[in-house]
């Protein structure tokens, strides 16, 4: 009874674990906006800009 009762469970309880296309596209989204964002950093003079 108890096995059975697991098993009607883990069927009616959606799965967290699966992930759509759209997660994927969102994360290469985020890594290009984070290389854009460290190149800005790291060549952008500064404000002052520095030497003057």
């Amino acid at each position: 009874m108890v096995i059975i009762a697991m098993v009607i469970l883990l069927l009616l309880v959606p799965p967290n674990y699966s992930y759509s296309a759209g997660s994927e596209v969102n994360a290469f989204q985020l890594n290009a906006m984070a290389q854009s964002l460290l190149q800005y950093i790291v060549t952008n003079p500064g404000n002052p800009p520095i030497g003057a």
